[in-house]
């Protein structure tokens, strides 16, 4: 409060200086040739002067102290007798609503600047310090008021808009606030600074979980004329979790007016693949990539980075294309020869195919050396040496992965495998169960089970057993009876 108080004066002094009260006489000369002040040029330095004391007195002793009290009661008192030499100074005003707010003078204060909205009434200013006087104060309705009456008289000033909107997020009147903002962004031109404000809103309630209001404000930013993808980027994010339909509708409604995107473009390759529509991811990648080479740019060019072709290649190997997956993959190997994310899932494509094994070997041991925790990448190792039926290289790379990724049913059913190729059905039998119970979608796995006289059903059953006694046991501990 202090700092807005000092930077209020200093605008106040600044202003002081363009023009004389209407009122006042001439400034003469004395005998010696001295300038002279007129009485009412002297009350208005004076005012000053009392003021930028009381202003002084803040910075040297508390707020209270009878030092401050004193020159800010004499800063008012000149400032009101400066108003009555001249009324129509509508900067006088403020001056003296800062001196009582300093006091604690609150209605006064307010009393001051409600003065000078009647000297001004097509004036949006004396408005707006009313209502920012009120909200300091704790009077929401009245700022709420006065910044309404504000956007009546300029209603192409973005930031009246984002200030009640504030106001109406303090007081949970989401509604209220969207409207407003909604209504600002028709009557800004251009409306870029509250566009931006609602797109900062809805990554504020998306942080805090609140996602549904998150998509409205994103839906609101997505208004803006200019072409911005981001807002959509948003809101299908947030559909995406659990709604792809929707989230794929978001971004088609976008591609409309962007549809030369990449951004875009790219999401909606990733949504058609997690809705396992992969023939319309590839196009939807192909288009990306044609854009993106088409612009010509670097930071264009940069886009199509190993994150992007490693999804490329993705949805051309689950759509069963091999060859295609293949050459993205050795495009962006030969783009970004150290891209160990693509270096690894070429090589464990080739192994789950039992295929170009030795290259596989070369690129999956340079994924390893550029990230060497990678507990994925050493499965793709041990599963290498598997396929090579080096089962004693495959347990010994397998189980380091195992420790390094806790509890995969991946890396679970591969130890199963080993074992089960080193003829110990035992184990194997163990760890299929395991890797069973972790992912009861696994139709080879089920397979595997069947085969070696294990029912799936039956692991099932024992499994939800096991869950209904856990749960029977917690009912029944001290503390848990109704």
């Amino acid at each position: 409060m202090r700092a807005r108080l000092r930077l209020a004066f200093v605008l106040f002094l600044f202003c002081a200086g363009c023009r004389t009260f209407r009122h006042a006489e001439q400034t003469g000369r004395t005998r010696d040739g001295s300038l002279s002040l007129s009485d009412d040029e002297f009350r208005f330095a004076s005012a000053l002067a009392h003021y930028s004391q009381g202003l002084i007195c803040q910075d040297r002793f508390n707020a209270d102290s009878p030092e401050t009290v004193k020159y800010l009661t004499e800063a008012a008192t000149n400032f009101s007798v400066a108003i009555e030499m001249d009324p129509e100074t509508l900067r006088l005003y403020p001056a003296l609503a800062v001196s009582y707010l300093s006091l604690k003078e609150t209605d006064k204060a307010i009393e001051a600047l409600k003065k000078a909205c009647l000297k001004s009434p097509g004036n949006s200013q004396p408005l707006i310090d009313l209502a920012v006087a009120c909200e300091k104060t704790g009077r929401m309705g009245e700022a709420i008021t006065y910044f309404r009456e504000a956007i009546k008289v300029s209603p192409r000033m973005d930031g009246l808009y984002r200030e009640l909107a504030l106001i109406y997020f303090q007081q949970k009147k989401n509604k209220e606030a969207l409207n407003l903002l909604k209504e600002g962004i028709a009557k800004v031109s251009p409306p870029d600074a509250i566009v931006t404000f609602c797109f900062n809103f809805g990554k504020l309630h998306e942080s805090v979980g609140l996602e549904d209001h998150a998509i409205e404000f994103y839906k609101l930013a997505g208004t803006s004329k200019k072409q911005w993808p981001d807002p959509f980027i948003r809101i299908a994010a947030i559909y995406m979790k659990n709604n792809i339909p929707k989230a794929l509708q978001t971004i088609d409604h976008a591609l409309k007016t962007m549809p030369n995107e990449p951004k875009l473009l790219f999401l909606l390759g990733l949504l058609y693949s997690a809705d396992k529509q992969f023939e319309k991811a590839i196009e939807a990648f192909k288009r990306t990539e044609k854009t993106v080479e088409t612009a010509g740019t670097e930071s264009e060019k940069a886009k199509l980075n190993p994150v992007f072709y490693i999804n490329y290649g993705s949805a051309f190997e689950k759509d069963g294309k091999y060859s295609k997956a293949e050459e993205v993959f050795r495009k962006c190997i030969n783009m970004y020869p150290d891209s160990h994310e693509v270096l690894n899932y070429l090589a464990y494509m080739w192994a789950e195919r039992g295929e170009k094994l030795e290259e596989g070997l070369k690129h999956v041991n340079k994924a390893i050396e550029l990230n060497p925790d990678n507990g994925a990448y050493i499965d793709t190792l041990g599963w290498i040496y598997y396929k090579q039926k080096k089962y004693d290289k495959a347990l010994e790379q397998i189980q380091k992965a195992r420790e390094l990724i806790k509890n995969d049913p991946t890396i679970t059913e591969h130890l199963g495998d080993i074992y089960f190729a080193l003829n110990d059905k035992q184990k194997a039998l163990l760890h299929w169960k395991q890797s069973f119970i972790m992912d009861q979608n696994n139709k080879s796995l089920v397979e595997k089970l069947k085969q070696n006289g294990m029912s799936p059903e039956q692991i099932r059953k024992e499994l939800e057993d096991r869950i209904k006694g856990n749960a029977t046991t917690s009912s029944e501990k001290p503390g848990n009876a109704k």
